[in-house]
This record gives C-alpha cells, sequence and structure tokens, in this order.
C-alpha cells in the first residue's frame, strides 16, 4: 500500500458512474489497497476488500437488499460497514468489531472518486486526462497523479471528454 498522506488524502477516479448500477458489486485496485465498491440502490460505497471474519474478498459477495453478504460464510454488512447478521447465529447479535473498514466516495462528473485518507479539500476540482498522449488539465500535485494514472491504467478511464485541439494544449512533462 502506498504510504504518502499527499496520495492518501487525495481523491482519486476509481470507476464510471455507469460501471456500478445499483445493486451491483466491483473490485478495484487503488494505491495498493483491494476495494469493494457497490451500490446498496441509494448510494455508491467503498470499502476495504477483506471481510473481518475470515479474511475473503466481500468483491465475490452479493447485495441483498440494503446489505453486501459476503460469500463465504454469509455474513451481512450494512451501509455503515457494521455485520448486521451472521446465519450461523441468526438469534445472537453479531460482535461490534465485525465491521468492515470504509472510504469516502463521491459521485462526480460521471465518475466514481474515492478518498482512502481524510480528503485536505473539497472534491470541486475537475481532473481530467484526455487519451494517453499526457494531456491534462487539473489544478494541483498534476506529476504525482498523472504517474499514478499511467501505473493504474486509469488514462483510458478518464478519457471521457472531447478531445482538446492540439493547439491549445498544455503539455506536462
Amino acid at each position: 500500500m502506498v504510504q504518502d498522506q499527499i496520495l492518501l488524502n487525495d481523491w482519486h477516479v476509481i470507476a464510471r458512474s455507469q460501471d456500478l448500477q445499483p445493486g451491483t458489486v466491483l473490485h478495484k485496485r487503488l494505491l495498493g489497497s483491494d476495494l469493494v465498491l457497490w451500490h446498496n440502490g441509494d448510494k455508491v460505497l467503498a470499502w476495504q476488500d477483506l471481510c473481518p471474519h475470515r479474511g475473503a474478498r466481500l468483491s465475490l459477495g452479493y447485495v441483498n437488499k440494503q446489505t453486501l453478504v459476503c460469500s463465504y460464510h454469509g455474513l451481512a454488512f450494512n451501509s455503515e460497514g457494521k455485520c448486521i447478521l451472521a446465519p450461523a447465529n441468526p438469534d445472537q447479535s453479531p460482535p461490534a468489531r465485525a465491521c468492515v473498514k470504509t472510504y469516502q466516495v463521491l459521485e462526480r462528473y460521471d465518475l466514481l472518486w474515492v478518498c482512502l485518507g481524510t480528503p485536505k479539500q473539497d472534491m470541486g476540482f475537475l481532473f481530467c486526462v484526455v487519451g494517453a498522449i499526457g494531456y491534462c488539465h487539473c489544478n494541483h500535485k498534476m506529476s504525482k497523479l498523472l504517474a499514478l494514472c499511467f501505473q493504474t491504467g486509469l488514462l483510458e478511464l478518464c478519457a471521457l471528454k472531447p478531445v482538446t485541439p492540439k493547439s491549445e494544449r498544455t503539455s506536462i512533462a
């Protein structure tokens, strides 16, 4: 996992909004961390892709109403990441420590953005990488973010805006 606090405390594009419909689950990797994205019907959630019971990947599970159900033992987690049902002991309340690590997620510009740490600013800027040519429009930390986009393959994902004419492009080197 990346330990750079600037990257951890910033917003990163993780998927297109259209890729996560209500009732669906996606596995993604961001800054060396495995994440599960899921849509409970009301909102998109981003969690660590790890069941606290036996370490199974939650992204292999499924959405049942407002919960994410682990495929290994069927533990059901509510939107806050707390286990609310353990099928092996349905009459008992699950332990309070049976929680999943949750992350902040926003849906803006038809993209899903995740912050693994504590965001230092509102996600009010527009980050857009057009094509695989290195053209970019952003207002901060461009070198690290662009390098990360190249490493994670997000350049294709971010290419949602029309290409700016070559005469108007600003190259980042």
